[in-house]
């Protein structure tokens, strides 16, 4: 049943297009946030990421970088952010962090990547939206 409501909630976020990123150590404040699509690159600058006070929930597997601004809580975990890096930068960090890689897409402005330790499973889609970053929501699912 989990395995049902984690594909449903990804092609829901698919479909949307949401994304976003962890963690940024140093992101100028946003005047604009462009338009961005196939072809286009995100060329804006970037807003002050806005962390989160209380903890990071459990499940999510952690990468370099990410800034955890929201958290939604029911049947599933969702997580939205930043993280000061393109979707095929994000990507590249994905495969070095030693989570399994069960799907992964890159579009260049955008990118999905389902991953999990063994004991939980998340899926990222990750957005450009200026040159120093991406906003990126995160499915967080217990089992493998």
């Amino acid at each position: 049943m989990r395995f049902v409501v984690l594909l449903l909630v990804t092609a829901v976020l698919a479909a949307c297009g949401g994304a976003g990123e962890p963690k940024a150590t140093a992101t100028p404040a946003v005047t604009a946030t462009p338009a961005v699509g196939p072809g286009s690159e995100a060329t804006g600058e970037c807003r002050a990421p806005r962390p989160l006070a209380r903890r990071v929930p459990r499940g999510l597997l952690p990468l370099d970088g990410a800034v955890v601004e929201k958290v939604e809580r029911g049947e599933t975990t969702i997580v939205h952010g930043f993280i000061a890096r393109s979707p095929t930068t994000f990507l590249d960090l994905v495969t070095r962090s030693g989570h399994h890689v069960g799907f992964s897409e890159n579009e260049g402005f955008e990118a999905e990547v389902l991953i999990t330790d063994g004991r939980h499973r998340n899926f990222w889609s990750v957005t450009s939206v200026c040159r120093e970053g991406s906003e990126f929501s995160t499915v967080v699912v217990e089992g493998s």
